[in-house]
Order: structure tokens, then sequence, then C-alpha cells
């Protein structure tokens, strides 16, 4: 029975990820004279980084998980980043956190509400609706004694309002709450440009994430990105222009 068990897992984890890595493969080329204000994907299997160039400083959103360390490295290696900033505590965007900071020489800043997360991936339940967010709730729930995540201590905490003027980058923090306790946006550009995160995807069609802790904070979430009329840049999926 324990081994009929341990491969109904096995296999919830590979119809998971396969799920979610499909379409986000490829390679990535940086432009060869970036813009202020120019948004950067560093696709990584089964999630985004975005690299924001700003004047004179560059901050790097989300860093995804172990396996893509050295590519989020070469791709980010050249500019001048002196802030990571995570739009939450799943370990696929935080992984690579600490050895980031320290190779880039960079602080580490996320919203206090997901702290919890660095060190313990259960500390939120994930729940679903949908057949497909069950599964990856479940999913999601029986992984994190199988991770591991190099400990680090933010260098400060950001919430909603918060602008990232101070590192050259012309951008806001913008609450998203829902997927995670402490889910955050970045609204860039004036607002024409939004980094949401897992508050939407956009593998095969946009939608709602697969897997959240507050359905209504979700909801309250995905009504601001709609509203906002900004590109959207998820963590999981393409950018796509809202109509």
């Amino acid at each position: 029975m324990k081994r009929m068990v341990k491969t109904a897992i096995a296999a919830i984890q590979i119809l998971a990820l396969t799920i979610v890595s499909a379409g986000l493969t490829g390679s990535h080329a940086a432009p060869a004279t970036p813009q202020p204000g120019q948004i950067i994907r560093i696709p990584c299997g089964m999630v985004n980084c975005y690299l924001i160039v700003g004047q004179g400083q560059c901050v790097l959103v989300d860093t995804g998980a172990s396996n893509s360390r050295k590519k989020v490295y070469d791709a980010v290696k050249d500019y001048p980043v002196s802030l990571i900033v995570l739009t939450h505590g799943h370990y696929d965007h935080i992984q690579n956190a600490a050895y980031l900071a320290e190779k880039l020489n960079a602080k580490i800043a996320m919203h206090a509400d997901d702290a919890e997360l660095i060190a313990n991936q259960a500390a939120q339940k994930a729940c679903g609706r949908t057949p497909v967010q069950k599964i990856s709730a479940l999913f999601s729930n029986l992984a994190p004694s199988a991770v591991k995540i190099d400990p680090f201590r933010p260098d400060f905490f950001v919430s909603g309002g918060q602008t990232l003027e101070q590192y050259g980058i012309d951008a806001k923090i913008i609450e998203l709450k829902g997927h995670t306790k402490g889910s955050i946006g970045i609204l860039v550009n004036g607002g024409a440009d939004f980094i949401v995160g897992d508050a939407m995807m956009n593998i095969f069609k946009v939608t709602e994430p697969f897997l959240f802790v507050n359905y209504d904070d979700l909801r309250a979430s995905m009504k601001i990105i709609e509203d906002s009329g900004a590109t959207v840049y998820p963590g999981h999926g393409r950018s796509y222009t809202q109509s």
C-alpha cells in the first residue's frame, strides 16, 4: 500500500511539473543595448524571472529553482543588479535567492507575510477548486519535505505603495494576495507593465494560478491586474496584453 501511495505521489509530481513546464523552455538573449524600463524575461523551465533595467541599476524579480541557478546568474551577471524582489515565497521563485544575492552583491526584498515560507514551505496550506488546481495543491502540500532552500533573511520587507525609485526603477509595489498571503506584483513604467508573480498565469491561455491560499483574496488581486490595463508579465507563461 505504501508503495502504491509513493507511486501515485510521483505521478502527480510529474503531471504537475509537465503541465507547468509546457511551453516555457527556450533560449533567451538579452538585448545588446537595454533601455531603462526594459523588462527582460528569463525563462527557467517551470518559472519566469525578470530583469528590470533602470537608470544605472537593475532589479531582478524572482530567482527560479535551484536547477536554473546557472542560467539565471549567466543572464544577469553583466548587469548592475542591486536588488532582488521576490514576488512570493514558493521555492521555485526563491530557491536561488541566497546564492544570487551573494554573487551579485544585491539586497533581497519580499513581503513580510511570506517570510515564513523561507524556512517552511508548508507554512501556508495550498488549496484548489478545479481538478488541475487540486492536483497542483496536493503536490505543493506534499513537496516541502523534499525541498531544500539555502537560508536567507530579507534585507527589508516591502508592502503596497512602496516605490523602487532609489534602485533606479520607475516602479511601485502592488499587493496581490491570494496565491500566497504575501504575494506582490511590481507595476513598472508608469503602470504600462505589470509583473504579477503567480497571481495570473499564461501557459496555454490566461488563467488564475494552479493553487491559492485564499480564493477571495486571489479574485480581488486578479481584478487589480485586470483593471490596470497593463501588459502582464506572469510567473508562469508568456506576457500578454490586456484588451
